[in-house]
């Protein structure tokens, strides 16, 4: 479902919601520093509009804070929507679209959908697994090259004694 997999991005602690609210969901922080709620977006924009902010939101804003989440690169692998990819399976303009379709149609879908907030846990939790499994992963190297490097390390009462050979001639 294509409309699940653009909520991903939205839900993701790296995307939307570390500065939007959406239904059920306000983001920390001051309220004066967040940005519109885009469950809303389908009553005041056009779809149109929501489409090109999205791609490119300094080229409608130029002083916008909103980064550029689906960047467009021709020569990119997926035309440029590559760290979009774990949530969304698509190239750039496919992952736009979804993200706009998602929006304009958010009303109907999380009617049908369980809450937001409900979603931004679950992605949260998500994250913060893959961070705990990635610095045991870490730990773990590091106690095996601790143990390679005191197996490797050389103890002279463990060494047989060599006797020193007299050699003539040299």
């Amino acid at each position: 479902d294509r409309l699940a997999d653009a909520m991903q991005i939205v839900v993701s602690q790296d995307y939307c919601v570390k500065c939007h609210a959406m239904g059920d969901f306000v983001p920390e922080g001051s309220p004066r520093g967040l940005a519109p709620d885009l469950g809303m977006v389908h009553k005041r924009l056009r779809a149109g509009y929501v489409q090109r902010w999205i791609a490119r939101p300094n080229g409608i804003l130029a002083y916008t804070a909103m980064p550029q989440i689906v960047p467009y690169d021709e020569a990119k692998p997926y035309l440029g929507a590559e760290q979009t990819q774990k949530l969304f399976h698509g190239t750039s303009p496919e992952t736009v679209d979804a993200l706009v379709d998602l929006l304009m149609n958010f009303d109907g879908y999380a009617k049908s959908r369980a809450s937001v907030s409900g979603l931004v846990a679950e992605s949260k939790a998500a994250k913060e697994a893959a961070a705990k499994e990635a610095e045991a992963a870490k730990e773990a190297e590091a106690v095996k090259e601790a143990e390679a490097v005191k197996e490797a390390e050389v103890v002279p009462e463990k060494l047989p004694k060599i006797e020193a050979k007299q050699t003539e001639g040299l």
